[in-house]
């Protein structure tokens, strides 16, 4: 089967509407975040580019070479431009000497991010494992780990630097400074995924053709929603369970405009196949997102992502919010500005 997905892939650049086609390109996104490439498939090295492809481009390949070289080239230029227009949490870079940054070439890149994945990938495995004990009731979502490139991932990934706006906004949201964020995450039931678990440049432009750019529609959903989707089912995988969720989503705008959007007017829910258990073959397909009709599936997720901020919550906000530029969902924790904000993540977890 391993040998046959590349070129199934190609099929499916022509093909959108297949619905085999569109399972297996869930399955290797899911797989290209959560497990190691190198154990599922012969040509892993393939398939993993192609999949760098496909973000980048809305098509896979199954060069041995990214033919991505010049499009990706353009999007870290764009991404260290997007860098100094942000200026937040991960993704701060110091104007001064922005000039002077250069540019990782391809292989660079590539190299640096095939050693870091298995390093995000234990680390967060890690923090699951230990948030199993008790249900989860707040989830945390962010974009993706940051990559600079005269960094150690260990400097920059929240996760292992405890540092950044994306762990001091956690720690802060729940009062609690002097402990590690992962700490503080199991202790108050916080779930936690970025929605591609690996380092990955991306610009404004990018964003904004993953949600609303047809190459970018798996199966009628954008790819930020399939990505939202399987960050969860990876948690089910995990053996973790949920008790209400809320939603707190970090990503920049363009990134979960389609998000918000999908859910606009349904509720985003999650059944589980009643026969499969985290010790019996539980597997991804064993995980529905759409209503099976069936009682061999349980739902074991469910959350409102369609709740508006109202004038009610403005008043709870009072001097706080005295400058902010509150957005039009509850779960959007990025302010207008573009900064990932901790009085919206209070105000998404209801701890104002």
């Amino acid at each position: 089967m391993e040998e046959n997905v590349n070129s199934s892939l190609l099929e499916y650049n022509s093909d959108r509407n297949n619905k085999n086609l569109i399972k297996m390109v869930r399955e290797i996104l899911y797989d290209f975040s959560y497990s190691d490439l190198s154990i599922a498939y012969d040509n892993y090295d393939i398939l993993r580019k192609s999949i760098f492809n496909f973000f980048y481009t809305g098509a896979f390949s199954i060069e041995l070479e990214s033919p991505t070289i010049k499009q990706f080239s353009e999007i870290f230029s764009n991404y260290i431009v997007g860098q100094l227009e942000d200026a937040a949490g991960r993704t701060e870079i110091d104007a001064v000497n922005a000039e002077m940054v250069l540019l990782p070439t391809w292989p660079e890149f590539y190299k640096n991010f095939s050693d870091n994945w298995s390093l995000i990938n234990i680390k967060h495995n890690c923090y699951l494992n230990r948030l199993k004990a008790n249900p989860v009731k707040y989830v945390v979502v962010y974009e993706a780990p940051p990559y600079k490139k005269d960094k150690e991932l260990k400097e920059v990934y929240f996760l292992m630097s405890n540092q950044g706006s994306y762990a001091t906004t956690i720690k802060k949201s729940f009062n609690d400074q002097a402990n590690d964020v992962d700490c503080v995450m199991v202790h108050n039931n916080i779930g936690y995924f970025d929605l591609i678990m690996a380092q990955m440049p991306l610009s404004t432009d990018i964003r904004e053709k993953w949600s609303k750019d047809s190459n970018w529609n798996i199966g009628g959903k954008q790819l930020p929603v399939v990505l939202l989707e399987l960050g969860v089912a990876h948690m089910i995988l995990m053996g973790i369970e949920f008790d209400r969720p809320v939603f707190a989503l970090g990503p920049p705008a363009k990134t979960s405009a389609s998000i918000f959007e999908y859910y606009s007017d349904k509720s985003f829910r999650v059944w589980k196949k009643k026969t499969a258990t985290v010790t019996v073959e539980l597997r991804l397909e064993d995980i529905v997102f759409e209503d099976p009709n069936s009682d061999d599936f349980e739902l074991v997720f469910s959350s409102d992502l369609s709740i508006l901020n109202s004038n009610a919550s403005h008043k709870k906000w009072g001097e706080q919010g005295k400058g902010e530029i509150f957005p039009l969902y509850k779960a959007n924790v990025i302010s207008g500005a573009n900064f990932l904000s901790e009085l919206l993540m209070k105000n998404a977890f209801d701890r104002l």
